[in-house]
């Protein structure tokens, strides 16, 4: 697998190192970190940020294929001065030992996590898991935030002082032994944003790994963040703010115009869950892309905006400006589930939107899962009964996980009495702490069964279940966007 070694070089002195925990060749045994090698928006823009700012850039994504001695020798081959990870909840064991590694290595270097873990969990819940092996934690769009922290550290020649953190813009810090977090910041303007650097990211350096099942090179783009949903289960809201935002749309289409040209990229997964909050938006960018004829296929997500769908005309013109895929995450094929995770689309419109979404000749692949609160196992019947009712290309179960500052969270520690979850010990798994009603081993059970009726049609029938006919659609880029 290639992998990135190509660094920035300016006249500073300031080296800092961008990665993803180090975890996929020390085989940590959990397939949700399986994932597949997939460039990174996020941590691109974060580079692109460091690099306006002056700073001499290195970005370890999901290629790398590292082990820690490897990693080890990394270090002290470039000798970073910052090292800054990006940390799910479900990575946080290799999270945790890749700072224990730069911690052993180089023992000055300054520590930062940004992403998902430190936008929903409480500060002073950070620095207990971590201890020792963190100094600094970013929440919210972290850009600005960086930025900022990256000059104070280069001013300073070392770890700032808190009085000198103390407006950092989302930055989660510790001052005599008390964690403190400043508010984050949410870019209104994603113009913005300096321009993502793909020479630090090379679409072919990741394949082909980009869910639409075909063998040209793609990248994921992202095309907005922000969602105004108060989904049970998420908190997307929370860390890229409820308000959509949106790349201007000469800015996306001059991204996706480089991606085709310089790189030859043919496949385009848009990542936002905003995507289709606009709607003429979404239908000049389609309009684009017929009128230049780049020969593009490509993917969106529906999510909370999934009715604009239905809206007149507009599934034929995406099919005809190249989308062939669209994802569905529906959670949940019971309306009462639905009620308490305060879905707001009726499962008769989500039926109605997908028959209409292949109708038009788009794959539609859908996405549930198990263990939300209260839930029952006939309830999780109801989920399968309903997933395999509806034409999708393939589909993908998981489990629901409390991840932190979800109902689900707060949930489990009310049942256990317990103040919180510590990630260190959590079977990712075979997760243990969950707040249905249905047992951790029925959950697996249906899990299972899933699995099953995916791969047999003879199973399917002996069920009624025989209008669908999915597959398997779970990869590793999905799973993760659950956190």
């Amino acid at each position: 697998m290639h992998c990135n070694e190509q660094r920035v070089r300016t006249d500073k002195l300031l080296r800092v190192l961008l990665s993803v925990p180090m975890q996929r060749a020390d085989k940590r045994g959990l397939p949700i970190n399986a994932v597949e090698a997939l460039n990174d928006a996020g941590l691109g823009y974060i580079a692109a940020a460091c690099k306006q700012a002056g700073i001499d850039v290195t970005l370890f994504g999901w290629n790398v294929d590292y082990d820690l001695q490897t990693f080890r020798a990394k270090l002290l081959e470039w000798r970073p001065d910052v090292v800054g990870l990006k940390v799910f909840t479900t990575d946080f064991r290799a999270a945790r030992d890749t700072l224990s590694c730069v911690r052993e290595v180089l023992p000055g270097a300054i520590t930062v996590i940004g992403g998902p873990h430190p936008s929903t969990s409480r500060p002073e819940d950070i620095f207990a898991e971590f201890g020792g092996l963190l100094d600094f934690a970013i929440a919210g769009d972290g850009e600005q935030g960086i930025a900022e922290l990256l000059g104070l550290i280069a001013a300073a020649g070392g770890k700032p002082t808190a009085a000198a953190v103390a407006h950092v813009p989302g930055l989660v810090y510790t001052n005599e032994g008390k964690a403190h977090a400043n508010a984050p910041r949410l870019d209104a303007n994603l113009d913005g944003l300096a321009p993502m650097d793909w020479s630090l990211q090379q679409p072919q350096w990741f394949g082909t790994a980009h869910g639409l099942d075909n063998a040209s090179l793609g990248a994921l783009i992202m095309d907005s963040r922000g969602c105004p949903g108060r989904c049970a289960f998420c908190l997307c809201g929370r860390i890229n703010g409820a308000a959509p935002r949106r790349l201007g749309l000469g800015r996306l289409c001059a991204e996706i115009e480089k991606l085709v040209t310089s790189y030859g990229v043919r496949s385009l997964v848009f990542t936002g869950n905003s995507f289709m909050s606009d709607v003429e938006y979404v239908r000049e960018l389609c309009r684009w892309l017929i009128s230049r004829r780049l020969g593009v296929q490509w993917s969106c997500t529906g999510s909370y905006y999934v009715r604009h769908l239905k809206e007149k005309g507009m599934l034929p013109l995406m099919r005809a400006a190249g989308c062939s895929l669209i994802y569905f995450g529906i959670e949940s094929g019971n309306p009462d589930v639905r009620k308490r995770l305060t879905q707001p689309t009726t499962l008769e419109e989500i039926a109605e939107i997908v028959r209409l979404t292949t109708e038009t000749g788009i794959r539609a692949r859908g996405y549930f899962m198990f263990g939300f609160p209260d839930e029952t196992v006939q309830e999780m019947d109801d989920t399968i009964r309903f997933a395999f009712s509806l034409p999708f290309d393939r589909i993908g179960f998981a489990v629901c996980l409390p991840l932190p500052g979800t109902l689900s969270y707060y949930a489990v520690l009310r049942q256990r009495s317990i103040e919180r979850i510590d990630w260190g010990r959590y079977d990712f798994r075979r997760p243990k702490l969950l707040p249905c009603k249905a047992t951790p081993w029925q959950v697996q059970l249906k899990i299972m069964q899933t699995r099953i009726l995916k791969k047999s049609g003879f199973v399917r029938r002996l069920y009624g279940l025989v209008q669908g006919e999915p597959g398997d659609a779970s990869t590793g880029a999905q799973m993760r966007q659950q956190d």
